[in-house]
């Protein structure tokens, strides 16, 4: 991960943090505090609310490799680049990490007026924790249980002084984790792996905005995440529990862009499905076959306002042939996410352990048969056998 927003007060941040090496190459860059402006300014216009994130305490190796000092073991390290999860993360038990967050986030305050700030909270593994003196330290003075409680306690520092800011916490639904989070803080739900503790807040009466992967992430090509699945989705954390309509704020359909590097790639990635997205917020009574005749249409306005809109047709995959498209695209997904491993063996049990986790989660979300989901996986399977695995 880099960091993606100038920081006047910490440059460093942005000579290092900003950019990362990609096979011999510099990529990256970041958005000045000018351009920023410009673009809250621009939406503020049109009734739209930016709100920044700042992902705490994971996805920190950018902050890290500039500051090693803040992490548990001070030691050297590079801007790194892939979806792995890097076991590189800020320090909790160390009190100098959290008088630069204040700082990066009051800097950070002036730039975003509205009463929202997320601060992540996914995917912080625990590792150097567990062997750092100071962490283990924190965890006995203030009379933790283990890792997980320490990150509550860590992400409750934060709510407290993004509270005194007068900002309203937004954090990946990870933060629950504890349940001890405050219970003002807005989970962010996104992976059905939390749903267990996810499930015990949202019956405490915990505000939500729903991002299920396996239904809303526009990076994911069509075959996997369509129109006919954005649209049918109901927001709910176990199967067949509804959650109160007065908890669910709202639903976000991300878009990670570390391998979309091309504008028109993004506006394909995002319309029209997020047209799916906006019908199924703000409507009650749903009639897909009405939906798809106006999105058809408008689709056709996208085009010759020179946006580069997927075609209709090629958003709505099911039954058979959208199973097989989906094995065969979610092999296109998990090749990004095993890089990294070079011994061939293990990337190809890699590519097959989390291509079979995905490519369930996918395909019970969008109700394929039996029939059809096992017509899937064999389209994985020969998918990663054509690749020599």
């Amino acid at each position: 991960m880099t960091i993606r927003i100038e920081s006047l007060k910490f440059p460093e941040l942005n000579r290092i943090g900003s950019w990362r090496d990609e096979g011999g190459q510099k990529v990256g860059g970041y958005y000045t505090q000018e351009e920023i402006r410009q673009v809250v300014a621009y939406a503020s216009e049109r009734f739209i609310n930016i709100v920044p994130e700042i992902d705490l305490p994971g996805h920190t190796g950018d902050i890290v490799a500039t500051m090693p000092e803040l992490s548990c073991s001070g030691e050297p390290h590079m801007v790194g680049f892939g979806t792995g999860l890097n076991p590189r993360i800020l320090c909790a038990g160390n009190e100098k990490v959290y008088d630069f967050l204040y700082e990066l986030l009051d800097e950070v305050f002036q730039l975003f007026p509205g009463p929202y700030f997320h601060i992540g909270g996914d995917e912080a593994p625990k590792s150097e924790w567990e062997k750092c003196p100071r962490c283990q330290k924190k965890i006995k003075d203030a009379n933790l249980k283990d890792e997980e409680d320490l990150q509550a306690w860590f992400t409750g520092r934060l709510i407290e002084f993004l509270e005194s800011r007068g900002k309203t916490v937004i954090g990946w639904n990870e933060i629950l984790a504890s349940g001890t989070v405050s219970p003002k803080a807005i989970a962010q739900y996104w992976i059905e792996s939390g749903s267990e503790y996810s499930d015990k807040e949202a019956d405490k009466g915990r505000k939500f905005v729903f991002s299920n992967m396996s239904a809303f992430y526009l990076d994911y090509p069509c075959a996997l995440i369509g129109m006919r699945s954005i649209y049918n989705y109901n927001p709910y954390i176990i199967d067949g529990k509804p959650i109160p309509k007065e908890q669910v704020l709202g639903l976000e359909a991300p878009l990670w862009t570390e391998r979309v590097i091309e504008n028109s790639h993004v506006e394909r990635l995002v319309f029209p499905r997020l047209l799916a997205l906006a019908e199924n917020n703000w409507t009650v009574e749903k009639d897909f076959t009405d939906f798809m005749s106006r999105a058809g249409s408008y689709t056709e306005y996208l085009l010759e306002q020179g946006i580069t809109a997927t075609p209709i047709t090629e958003c709505d995959y099911h039954g058979m042939e959208g199973a097989r498209m989906a094995g065969t695209q979610i092999v296109e997904v998990v090749t990004g996410f095993t890089q990294a491993q070079k011994d061939k063996e293990l990337r190809g049990k890699a590519l097959r352990q989390l291509g079979c986790i995905l490519l369930d989660s996918f395909l019970k979300r969008s109700g394929y048969s039996q029939d059809e989901q096992a017509l899937a996986h064999e389209s994985m399977e020969t998918a990663i056998q054509d690749m020599g695995f």
